[in-house]
Protein backbone atom coordinates (compact mmCIF):
# COMPACT_ATOMS: atom_id res chain seq x y z
CA UNK A 1 0.00 0.00 0.00
CA UNK A 2 1.45 3.75 -1.00
CA UNK A 3 0.53 6.43 1.12
CA UNK A 4 0.33 9.59 -0.76
CA UNK A 5 1.01 12.89 1.21
CA UNK A 6 0.42 16.18 -0.73
CA UNK A 7 -0.08 14.40 -4.12
CA UNK A 8 3.89 12.68 -3.76
CA UNK A 9 4.46 8.97 -3.49
CA UNK A 10 5.89 8.13 -0.04
CA UNK A 11 8.14 4.76 0.65
CA UNK A 12 5.88 1.28 0.61
CA UNK A 13 4.28 0.82 4.19
CA UNK A 14 5.33 -2.50 5.06
CA UNK A 15 2.42 -4.44 6.68
CA UNK A 16 -1.00 -2.82 6.14
CA UNK A 17 -2.18 0.02 7.23
CA UNK A 18 -5.36 2.08 7.15
CA UNK A 19 -6.15 5.76 6.05
CA UNK A 20 -8.65 8.68 5.77
CA UNK A 21 -8.71 11.80 4.35
CA UNK A 22 -8.77 15.30 6.16
CA UNK A 23 -11.07 17.10 4.14
CA UNK A 24 -10.03 20.02 5.17
CA UNK A 25 -6.47 20.34 5.61
CA UNK A 26 -5.80 18.29 2.04
CA UNK A 27 -3.81 15.91 3.67
CA UNK A 28 -3.93 12.14 4.86
CA UNK A 29 -4.01 11.60 8.15
CA UNK A 30 -1.79 8.16 9.14
CA UNK A 31 -3.24 5.49 12.17
CA UNK A 32 -0.64 3.34 13.93
CA UNK A 33 0.46 0.96 11.56
CA UNK A 34 -1.28 -2.66 11.79
CA UNK A 35 0.67 -5.78 12.13
CA UNK A 36 0.92 -7.53 8.47
CA UNK A 37 -1.58 -10.48 8.39
CA UNK A 38 -0.47 -13.99 7.19
CA UNK A 39 -3.14 -16.22 7.43
CA UNK A 40 -5.45 -15.24 4.43
CA UNK A 41 -7.67 -17.00 2.65
CA UNK A 42 -8.92 -16.92 -0.48
CA UNK A 43 -12.83 -18.25 -1.20
CA UNK A 44 -15.94 -18.28 -3.34
CA UNK A 45 -19.23 -19.23 -2.26
CA UNK A 46 -22.64 -19.11 -3.83
CA UNK A 47 -24.87 -18.82 -1.10
CA UNK A 48 -24.63 -17.63 2.81
CA UNK A 49 -25.11 -20.53 3.77
CA UNK A 50 -22.23 -22.46 2.15
CA UNK A 51 -20.22 -20.08 4.24
CA UNK A 52 -21.18 -20.29 7.60
CA UNK A 53 -21.22 -24.42 7.16
CA UNK A 54 -17.52 -24.26 5.23
CA UNK A 55 -15.46 -21.61 7.31
CA UNK A 56 -14.61 -20.84 10.41
CA UNK A 57 -14.04 -17.78 11.93
CA UNK A 58 -10.96 -15.65 11.58
CA UNK A 59 -8.63 -15.67 14.62
CA UNK A 60 -6.84 -12.71 16.11
CA UNK A 61 -4.29 -12.01 12.36
CA UNK A 62 -6.18 -13.47 10.17
CA UNK A 63 -8.33 -13.00 7.46
CA UNK A 64 -10.65 -14.15 4.95
CA UNK A 65 -11.61 -12.51 1.28
CA UNK A 66 -14.77 -13.86 -0.56
CA UNK A 67 -16.00 -13.81 -3.93
CA UNK A 68 -19.72 -14.27 -3.64
CA UNK A 69 -22.73 -14.73 -6.36
CA UNK A 70 -26.02 -12.73 -6.35
CA UNK A 71 -27.69 -15.35 -4.48
CA UNK A 72 -25.95 -14.34 -1.42
CA UNK A 73 -27.38 -12.20 1.19
CA UNK A 74 -24.50 -10.55 3.45
CA UNK A 75 -26.88 -10.08 6.51
CA UNK A 76 -27.57 -13.68 6.50
CA UNK A 77 -24.19 -14.64 7.77
CA UNK A 78 -24.52 -12.06 11.09
CA UNK A 79 -26.01 -13.92 13.24
CA UNK A 80 -24.48 -17.57 12.70
CA UNK A 81 -21.17 -15.40 13.20
CA UNK A 82 -22.27 -13.66 16.37
CA UNK A 83 -23.46 -16.88 17.75
CA UNK A 84 -19.95 -18.61 16.44
CA UNK A 85 -17.96 -15.95 19.17
CA UNK A 86 -20.14 -16.46 21.99
CA UNK A 87 -23.13 -14.23 21.25
CA UNK A 88 -23.88 -10.78 23.28
CA UNK A 89 -21.78 -8.87 20.85
CA UNK A 90 -21.77 -5.63 19.90
CA UNK A 91 -22.41 -4.84 16.55
CA UNK A 92 -22.01 -1.80 13.95
CA UNK A 93 -23.26 -1.41 10.93
CA UNK A 94 -21.88 1.51 8.10
CA UNK A 95 -24.46 1.16 4.70
CA UNK A 96 -26.00 2.81 2.09
CA UNK A 97 -28.92 0.68 2.08
CA UNK A 98 -30.49 -2.49 3.93
CA UNK A 99 -32.97 -5.32 3.14
CA UNK A 100 -36.36 -6.01 5.31
CA UNK A 101 -34.71 -9.92 5.81
CA UNK A 102 -31.66 -8.44 7.12
CA UNK A 103 -33.94 -6.24 9.52
CA UNK A 104 -35.56 -9.07 10.66
CA UNK A 105 -31.94 -10.64 11.57
CA UNK A 106 -31.19 -7.95 13.77
CA UNK A 107 -34.50 -8.20 15.49
CA UNK A 108 -33.58 -11.89 15.51
CA UNK A 109 -30.33 -11.38 16.91
CA UNK A 110 -31.76 -9.66 19.57
CA UNK A 111 -34.19 -12.35 20.55
CA UNK A 112 -31.48 -15.28 20.96
CA UNK A 113 -28.97 -12.85 22.82
CA UNK A 114 -26.56 -12.72 20.23
CA UNK A 115 -26.28 -9.09 20.40
CA UNK A 116 -26.54 -6.62 23.51
CA UNK A 117 -26.56 -3.75 21.20
CA UNK A 118 -26.39 -2.77 17.60
CA UNK A 119 -25.27 1.11 15.83
CA UNK A 120 -26.49 1.53 12.63
CA UNK A 121 -24.96 4.54 10.02
CA UNK A 122 -27.22 4.85 7.05
CA UNK A 123 -27.07 7.29 3.49
CA UNK A 124 -29.39 10.29 3.54
CA UNK A 125 -29.99 8.25 -0.05
CA UNK A 126 -31.84 5.23 1.86
CA UNK A 127 -33.42 7.62 4.20
CA UNK A 128 -34.73 9.82 1.33
CA UNK A 129 -36.15 6.99 -0.50
CA UNK A 130 -37.32 4.82 2.58
CA UNK A 131 -39.55 7.40 4.80
CA UNK A 132 -42.49 6.72 3.18
CA UNK A 133 -45.44 5.05 4.82
CA UNK A 134 -44.49 1.36 3.80
CA UNK A 135 -41.15 2.26 3.64
CA UNK A 136 -38.60 0.25 5.26
CA UNK A 137 -37.24 3.05 7.44
CA UNK A 138 -40.19 3.07 9.18
CA UNK A 139 -40.27 -0.76 9.59
CA UNK A 140 -36.60 -0.69 10.73
CA UNK A 141 -37.61 1.73 13.86
CA UNK A 142 -40.39 -0.11 14.67
CA UNK A 143 -38.12 -3.23 15.11
CA UNK A 144 -35.87 -1.55 16.88
CA UNK A 145 -38.41 0.58 19.12
CA UNK A 146 -38.71 -3.24 20.66
CA UNK A 147 -35.16 -2.56 22.22
CA UNK A 148 -34.84 0.77 23.68
CA UNK A 149 -32.03 1.99 25.23
CA UNK A 150 -29.99 -0.66 23.48
CA UNK A 151 -29.73 1.07 19.42
CA UNK A 152 -28.31 3.99 17.76
CA UNK A 153 -29.32 4.96 14.15
CA UNK A 154 -27.58 7.98 12.19
CA UNK A 155 -27.85 9.24 8.78
CA UNK A 156 -25.19 10.90 7.06
CA UNK A 157 -23.53 11.32 3.17
CA UNK A 158 -22.07 7.51 3.73
CA UNK A 159 -21.58 4.80 0.98
CA UNK A 160 -19.64 2.55 2.92
CA UNK A 161 -20.41 -1.36 3.79
CA UNK A 162 -18.71 -2.10 7.08
CA UNK A 163 -20.15 -4.16 9.73
CA UNK A 164 -18.08 -4.74 12.75
CA UNK A 165 -18.36 -6.94 15.90
CA UNK A 166 -17.13 -7.42 19.28
CA UNK A 167 -17.11 -10.20 21.79
CA UNK A 168 -14.64 -10.89 24.82
CA UNK A 169 -12.48 -12.67 22.27
CA UNK A 170 -13.14 -11.50 18.18
CA UNK A 171 -12.72 -8.12 16.80
CA UNK A 172 -14.53 -9.16 13.34
CA UNK A 173 -14.62 -6.23 10.75
CA UNK A 174 -16.72 -7.45 7.78
CA UNK A 175 -16.29 -4.87 5.04
CA UNK A 176 -16.88 -5.16 1.00
CA UNK A 177 -18.64 -3.93 -2.03
CA UNK A 178 -22.20 -5.37 -0.95
CA UNK A 179 -24.94 -3.41 0.90
CA UNK A 180 -27.29 -5.81 3.30
CA UNK A 181 -29.77 -6.63 0.89
CA UNK A 182 -30.32 -9.23 -1.97
CA UNK A 183 -27.73 -8.69 -4.98
CA UNK A 184 -28.22 -9.62 -8.09
CA UNK A 185 -24.69 -8.95 -8.96
CA UNK A 186 -20.89 -10.60 -8.43
CA UNK A 187 -19.86 -9.37 -4.80
CA UNK A 188 -16.36 -9.27 -2.60
CA UNK A 189 -16.36 -8.80 0.97
CA UNK A 190 -13.47 -9.66 3.71
CA UNK A 191 -13.80 -10.65 7.19
CA UNK A 192 -10.59 -9.77 9.68
CA UNK A 193 -10.27 -10.22 13.00
CA UNK A 194 -7.94 -6.93 13.67
CA UNK A 195 -8.07 -5.08 17.19
CA UNK A 196 -6.65 -2.56 15.71
CA UNK A 197 -8.71 -1.85 12.52
CA UNK A 198 -11.76 -2.46 14.46
CA UNK A 199 -10.87 0.58 16.89
CA UNK A 200 -9.88 2.63 14.08
CA UNK A 201 -13.01 2.17 12.42
CA UNK A 202 -14.97 3.06 15.44
CA UNK A 203 -13.80 6.04 16.09
CA UNK A 204 -15.23 7.58 12.96
CA UNK A 205 -18.17 6.01 13.35
CA UNK A 206 -18.38 7.69 17.06
CA UNK A 207 -17.78 10.87 15.53
CA UNK A 208 -20.69 10.49 12.66
CA UNK A 209 -22.87 9.10 15.93
CA UNK A 210 -22.15 12.44 17.87
CA UNK A 211 -23.28 14.45 15.06
CA UNK A 212 -26.01 12.80 12.48
CA UNK A 213 -27.64 10.44 15.25
CA UNK A 214 -31.19 10.94 14.74
CA UNK A 215 -33.66 7.80 16.12
CA UNK A 216 -36.68 9.11 16.04
CA UNK A 217 -35.99 12.62 16.24
CA UNK A 218 -35.99 14.96 13.41
CA UNK A 219 -32.81 14.76 11.29
CA UNK A 220 -30.31 17.81 11.68
CA UNK A 221 -29.63 19.77 9.16
CA UNK A 222 -26.89 18.14 7.03
CA UNK A 223 -22.90 19.24 7.98
CA UNK A 224 -19.96 18.64 5.82
CA UNK A 225 -19.17 14.96 6.89
CA UNK A 226 -15.92 16.03 6.07
CA UNK A 227 -15.48 17.68 9.25
CA UNK A 228 -15.21 14.44 11.09
CA UNK A 229 -12.12 14.42 9.90
CA UNK A 230 -10.45 17.23 11.93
Amino acid sequence: MLNFLNGEKSERIKGAGCFHFDGNNKTWREPKKLKHMPNEKFVKFQYAKDFINSMDIPEPGESIYAIVSGSFIFGDILGPVAKKIGGNVTLDICTLSIGQENIDMIDQMFEENLISSVRIIFSDYFYSHENKPGGLWRYLMDILEKWPDRYTVSVASVHTKIIMMRSESHNLILSGSANLRSSANVEQFDIQNNQGLYNFNLDWMDEIHSQFAVNRKPLRSRKNLADIFE
